[in-house]
């Protein structure tokens, strides 16, 4: 009998995922994985110079990763949203950021991060602070998510993971006067991971 009741137990917890509801804490050379947002298929948002959010952080991740360490840039394609953050997690990483932009009627602006989890807004407050002072835009904050909304599942996979992680989305793309250029773009995210990595 009592191994029967043990058995059902372990195929029990074999079957259930860890979900680590507070992240690990930052060491002090943490490691960052860029998720770039949509795919090859379906590729989100145009900017106002016909760059697509894939395409647009397709020309800055590959260089923000050279230019720096213990950084990697993770994709979408031929998995879904949440298997692009697995796949991330599968690298050991401190800090999870997918990056998007938002477009909507070329002439909304600002800069939003979103999360689904207090555990994450350190991080989210981090970036965004960080952006803010460097390209003065306007602030739409940190935005909590909740299952059905744009945007939650990735952070939720982040928040499972046990990771600090957040979506980024800096500007509207379809404003010009929001848009920012690719090399700008990377100049802050090298800026920013040299300073969470002290270097």
């Amino acid at each position: 009998m009592f191994k029967t009741v043990w058995r059902i137990i372990k195929s029990f917890f074999r079957k259930t995922p860890i979900v680590r509801t507070t992240p690990r804490p930052l060491p002090d050379m943490p490691r960052i994985a860029f998720v770039r947002g949509h795919e090859a298929k379906a590729q989100g948002a145009q900017s106002n110079d016909g760059l697509s959010e894939y395409d647009y952080w397709g020309k800055v991740l590959p260089e923000v990763v050279r230019r720096t360490v213990e950084t990697k840039e993770f994709l979408r394609n031929g998995t879904n949203i949440r298997g692009a953050i697995r796949n991330a997690l599968g690298w050991k990483p401190d800090i999870i950021i997918e990056l998007h932009f938002n477009a909507y009627n070329a002439s909304v602006n600002g800069a939003e991060v979103l999360i689904c989890d207090n555990s994450q807004r350190q991080i989210a407050n981090d970036l965004l602070g960080a952006w803010l002072v460097f390209s003065n835009k306007s602030n739409r904050g940190v935005k909590m998510k909740s299952s059905g909304d744009a945007g939650y599942a990735s952070v939720d996979e982040m928040r499972r993971g046990g990771v600090q992680g957040c979506l980024f989305e800096p500007f509207f793309g379809d404003n010009p006067n929001d848009y920012v250029e690719p090399e700008i773009m990377i100049e802050f995210l090298v800026e920013f991971v040299n300073e969470m990595q002290g270097v």
